[in-house]
C-alpha cells in the first residue's frame, strides 16, 4: 500500500530538490524527487503521487507540456508550479488544465505547504488518479 500524501517533486536544481526533500516531510508529506520532466513522465513511482510540485522554467513550457501529456493519459493529480514570473499568460494557460496552483519564488515554507494541502484537498470531492 502506498503512503498517503505523496508529493512528486520535479526540478532540475539539485539544491532545490534536496531542500524540498527535507522540508516536506517535516509537514507530514512523503516525497519522491525527479531530476527531470522526463524521469517523472516515465518513473514507475509516479502513480503514488497525490500532488506534483513542479520547479521547472515555464518559459520553455516544459511544465505545461508535462501537465498536458499526463492529463491526456488520465493523470488527474493536482499540480503546484513554483514560478519566478507573474505573467498573466502563464496563469491563463494553466486555468484550462484544472487542479493547478502557483507559488511564486521566493516563498515562505507555510505558503508552499498551504498550496500543496489545498491542491490535495481538491481531490476530496472528485478523486484524483495517477496515470494508468
Amino acid at each position: 500500500m502506498s503512503p498517503p500524501n505523496v508529493v512528486a517533486v520535479v526540478g532540475r536544481n539539485p539544491k532545490m530538490l534536496e531542500a524540498l526533500d527535507r522540508l516536506l516531510p517535516a509537514f507530514g508529506l512523503y516525497v519522491e524527487t525527479y531530476a527531470s520532466v522526463e524521469s517523472f513522465m516515465y518513473g514507475a513511482a509516479m502513480t503514488d503521487a497525490t500532488c506534483a510540485l513542479i520547479d521547472t522554467p515555464l518559459d520553455e513550457e516544459r511544465g505545461f507540456e508535462l501537465l498536458r501529456r499526463l492529463r491526456a493519459g488520465g493523470f488527474t493529480v493536482p499540480f503546484v508550479f513554483l514560478i519566478d514570473s507573474e505573467e498573466d499568460t502563464i496563469r491563463l494557460q494553466a486555468r484550462t488544465l484544472k487542479r493547478v496552483a502557483f507559488v511564486h519564488k521566493p516563498f515562505f515554507s507555510e505558503q508552499l505547504i498551504e498550496a500543496i494541502r489545498s491542491a490535495m484537498a481538491s481531490c476530496r470531492d472528485e478523486p484524483c488518479t495517477g496515470a494508468a
